[in-house]
């Protein structure tokens, strides 16, 4: 049997030759295309929507363009593709997630075409990988969605053992730890941790460096009390 074709298509608008947007569909660019101008009019608010929203405004056209017919089972690598090798895009994901109509096979192959893969990636590629996601802006819309998809996920022990491993001996951020000591400055902690803590240190030695952090620790927090009263 034939694997079925999914379109990767672009945005652009009208007097402007730069592609604005790249996406995947499995039906035709022009029913893509008024599909995103109804998520405009309804006031999504995203980056490819705001900037809908503004050449509706001017009047300016925007027409949807085929770039490739792929493989179903491979469009998620091409269109990550042509995101990170197109500049000035409103895409607000690196691509290969979110299209609709895969059938069960193509997920399989995808699924299967994937698995270790992280693990084999060069240095350069994981490079590449971070230099395409760093620096993103998230809209509130995107964290909600992402945080709603992981609620309620427990990771496995051997997924805890791995990022215990990955953050062993990792510096923190002195400006992330400062801003999250900030937020939790002056905040008692809940009855119910207070006793977790507890019950967790019981019987637990702690060496003389570590004794000697908790004094400096102590030291500078009532020195701090002092000077603010």
């Amino acid at each position: 049997m034939k694997e079925p074709i999914v379109i990767v298509y672009a945005l652009l608008a009208e007097g402007d030759p730069r592609f604005r947007y790249i996406g995947v569909t499995k039906r035709s660019v022009q029913r893509r295309l008024k599909e995103h101008f109804a998520e405009a009019r309804q006031g999504v608010d995203t980056y490819k929507c705001r900037w809908l929203r503004k050449c509706l405004r001017e009047n300016k056209a925007v027409k949807a363009v085929e770039i490739s017919r792929v493989p179903e089972s491979a469009w998620p690598l091409w269109e990550q593709f042509f995101i990170a090798t197109t500049p000035g895009l409103t895409n607000s994901q690196a691509g290969g997630i979110g299209a609709v109509g895969i059938s069960e096979e193509a997920r399989a192959k995808m699924s299967a075409r994937k698995k270790g893969k992280s693990q084999n990636l060069t240095p350069e590629q994981r490079k590449r990988r971070g230099d395409i996601s760093r620096g993103r802006v998230w809209t509130a819309e995107s964290k909600a969605k992402l945080s709603k998809s992981r609620k309620g996920q427990k990771l496995s022990a051997k997924h805890r053992a791995k990022i215990s491993a990955l953050q062993t001996g990792r510096p923190g951020n002195p400006k992330a730890i400062e801003s999250m000591a900030a937020a939790n400055r002056g905040k008692p902690l809940p009855i119910e941790t207070r006793l977790k803590v507890s019950l967790a240190q019981k019987g637990k030695t702690l060496s003389p460096e570590h004794i000697a952090n908790l004094t400096a620790a102590r030291r500078k927090r009532a020195l701090r009390e002092l000077g603010e009263s």
